[in-house]
């Protein structure tokens, strides 16, 4: 207080004599705001000496601290004796309703008490629970029904500053500004809030706040790649105000109207980004990097009217000693280059740094909205091996380290080996995750793309060196041909937008392991079918891996792009691949197959006796020769679901917002409501709730696809069509495929599979 002009002498509290706390017990007071005329000044174990005064007003009705505390008080005779309360303090004064909560009443504190059992103002957890229940509920639902016509009826929230300012004004208050939580200093001490001469730039200002929040929320012009990152932005923007731009010390720029100060370094760093387009032409370069004492301008002639003239289109500056020509090619460069397509950061700096990167563009390009940053990618922080990474932790992994290191750390007990490669690093980096959530760095993520990478390079030399290869038109592909090339053409275009949003994990999720899925499955069914691979579609097949991983494995991508596949030009320089519309009906049905060929593979190894057997976890030895397989495998297929999922999806698909490409948060209570509302669903409402749930997390991924009635591919014809592949994948001699005439289990997508023995 007494560095916010709240004593005498500014800094300085005069001591006018020292007293222990038990002294001020039974000090009779009058409390603003109360009926009574006097209260007593009375202990309270849970009050915080270094708040304020020490002494605050008690809430009985509200405060359950205050309440039990109260209580004890009234009730323990022995307890007063201890601490010197005379009884005539605390007879007589009862518990004040003043504030009514919906289910609660007008005396929740008293209500949790006893709700909770708290005997006395000792069981401190409880104590906690109730607090944190009722001061929620109070300040959000709460109606005020005492005081001034200004605040009673109101809601807590909305009386809260109405009260405050009343007290204020009518002298029983006065306001004093104290830090959220504890702030040390370097040097050990805790840190007050105090009055100085400060300068503040007037974020918050309506008309520029405005133009900021249009700017973010149009998608045209703002891509914060992720909902929650722009949730952000927009709560930063609405709760953001003065902020002080100044200090008295340290590196920075003078603040050019008052040059005792210089600017605080986030003020300070919000438009660099506009330098970035011209410092190659000011700076000269020593040793490989850009320097400034070289360059062909001395820095002190780069005037505010020169960057005015760059930046503004403002009129050439006539005594700047700069010509024109080199102050028109810098012009040029910046309006070539921006506005900022994208800048990247950490999460922590949405509340400072970035959002005043938006106000400032604003600000200073404030007819030319067309120069404001495009695009902010906000990230967490660095895990590594799922652990906060700390130099305390012995898990400090610099980048160099990671590429060029050889050193043995111990993480959760395990000894790792740190030091891989740039592209082994890379591709864990990539798989690390994206977004606000925090990154996990796996190293044996990183030590399994080594091995990856190794084995996809023998791969990729097999196929070169390999004479034996089918060779036919286009024409001539079969179902697995076809199934191939449509996969490739699905992942390249799913990793594309993962590139595109900023997804690395998608991106690697879709251009590696993908891509590396649907050759795996391609080289299965025709070593199965007994026909070769397809040399075009393996082909095509590495050349659009490499081209695709080439953003994040650059090294390996340009090793196989130029030394294997006899490519000129840098992998870099490679176009993106040309891929047709994903034909989504074929990728599903090669799944479809994938998936029931699987499926029909374990059953059949369990009653063949071939599948390891286990009971309680030890392994049972089945002698095969003591079983007979069965030679005969039935598909029972479905074109339709049973009706009561057609409804569940008909009403999932009415709730699907197509635009916003999610649903509405509160879905799974919509769908609670409605089907306790059908008769048909109501009997079934457990499995309702479970079907409803699996489809609405299929949605995530599919969209409104996820809630079609019937899949776009036919069951019969994919299996028929296939069927020498899937009887020699399963190992039996035939199959069968048959229409589910009853309410059996099958479903469009998923058969029932019978193994018969002829």
């Amino acid at each position: 207080m007494a560095y916010q002009d709240l004593t005498k002498e500014f800094g300085v509290v005069n001591r006018l004599k020292t007293i222990k706390g038990k002294y001020l017990v039974g000090l009779p007071l009058k409390a603003p705001r109360t009926p009574y005329d006097v209260v007593y000044t009375l202990p309270l174990l849970t009050i915080s000496m270094t708040k304020g005064t020490g002494v605050v007003t008690s809430v009985p009705s509200d405060a359950p601290d205050d309440y039990a505390a109260l209580r004890d008080w009234q009730t323990d005779a022995k307890l007063r004796e201890k601490y010197g309360v005379k009884e005539e303090w605390v007879k007589g004064y009862d518990v004040i309703p003043i504030i009514e909560i919906p289910g609660y009443g007008d005396k929740a504190a008293v209500l949790m008490c006893e709700k909770l059992k708290i005997k006395s103002q000792k069981d401190k957890a409880k104590l906690v629970e109730a607090k944190a229940e009722v001061y929620k509920k109070g300040f959000y639902e709460g109606t005020m029904i005492v005081g001034s016509d200004a605040v009673k009826g109101k809601k807590v929230f909305e009386a809260k500053n109405i009260a405050r300012q009343e007290m204020i004004e009518e002298g029983d208050a006065l306001p004093y500004f104290e830090p959220e939580s504890i702030v040390m200093s370097r040097s050990g001490g805790e840190c007050v809030v105090t009055y100085l001469d400060q300068w503040f730039l007037k974020y918050g200002e309506e008309e520029w706040r405005a133009a900021v929040y249009a700017h973010i929320s149009n998608p045209e012009t703002f891509n914060a790649y992720t909902d929650v990152t722009l949730k952000c932005f927009k709560e930063n923007l609405d709760w953001l105000k003065e902020w002080a731009c100044s200090r008295s010390f340290g590196l920075g720029t003078l603040l050019p109207w008052d040059e005792q100060f210089v600017i605080e370094s986030l003020s300070d760093s919000t438009i660099y980004m506009a330098y970035y387009t011209v410092c190659h032409k000011l700076q000269g370069r020593a040793h490989g990097s850009l320097n400034g004492q070289d360059g062909p301008v001395p820095a002190e002639k780069i005037t505010p009217a020169v960057w005015d003239y760059i930046f503004l289109d403002d009129s050439y500056p006539e005594d700047c000693g700069i010509e024109k020509s080199l102050l028109k090619e810098l012009k040029a460069e910046f309006n070539y280059w921006y506005p900022m397509n994208l800048r990247v950061s950490g999460k922590d700096l949405i509340n400072n740094h970035l959002t005043m990167c938006l106000y400032n563009h604003a600000a200073i390009w404030k007819d030319k909205p067309e120069l404001w940053p495009r695009s902010i990618y906000a990230n967490g922080h660095v895990m590594v091996n799922s652990m906060k990474m700390a130099k305390s932790l012995g898990n400090f992994i610099t980048l160099d380290e990671a590429v060029l290191g050889h050193r043995e750390i111990e993480l959760d007990g395990q000894k790792v080996i740190i030091g891989w490669c740039a592209d082994a690093t890379r591709f864990a980096c990539a798989d690390a995750g994206d977004g606000l959530e925090d990154s996990n760095f796996s190293c044996d993520t990183a030590d399994k793309a080594i091995l990856r990478l190794t084995t996809e390079l023998e791969f990729i030399q097999s196929v070169l060196a390999d004479s034996n290869l089918r060779i036919t038109d286009e024409s001539e592909y079969d179902f697995h041909d076809k199934a191939f090339a449509a996969k490739m053409d699905y992942f390249v275009s799913e990793a594309d937008a993962g590139y595109a949003g900023m997804r690395f994990r998608d991106a690697l999720k879709n251009g590696f392991y993908g891509l590396q899925g649907a050759r795996d499955s391609y080289r299965d069914a025709c070593s199965r079918s007994g026909i070769p691979m397809h040399k075009t579609l393996l082909l095509k097949f590495i050349e659009v891996q490499t081209v695709v991983l080439s953003p994040i494995c650059t090294h390996y991508c340009e090793h196989v792009w130029r030394e294997l596949l006899g490519n000129k030009t840098s992998v870099t320089r490679a176009s993106w691949p040309t891929t047709a519309a994903p034909d989504r009906a074929l990728v599903l049905a090669s799944n479809f197959l994938d998936d029931i060929v699987s499926k029909a593979r374990l059953k059949f190894m369990e009653l063949s006796g071939t599948k390891p057997k286990f009971v309680k976890g030890k392994k049972v030895e089945v002698d095969p020769s003591t079983i007979t397989p069965p030679n005969q495998v039935c598909f029972i297929i479905s074109k339709e679901f049973p009706e009561w999922k057609k409804i569940i999806l008909t009403k999932l698909n009415e709730l699907y917002d197509s635009e916003a490409k999610c649903m509405p948060s509160d879905v799974m209570k919509q769908i609670k409501v409605f089907a306790v509302s059908n008769p048909v669903l109501k009997p079934l409402m457990k499995n309702a709730m479970q079907v409803g749930a699996f489809f609405i997390k299929k949605s995530e991924e599919e969209q409104e696809k996820a809630f079609e009635l019937q899949v776009p591919y036919d069951q019969e014809q994919v299996l028929k069509e296939n069927a020498e592949y899937v009887a020699s994948s399963i190992g039996v001699a035939s199959i069968d495929v048959i229409y589910q005439t009853d309410a059996g289990e099958a479903e469009p997508g998923t058969p029932v599979v019978e193994f018969i023995t002829v």
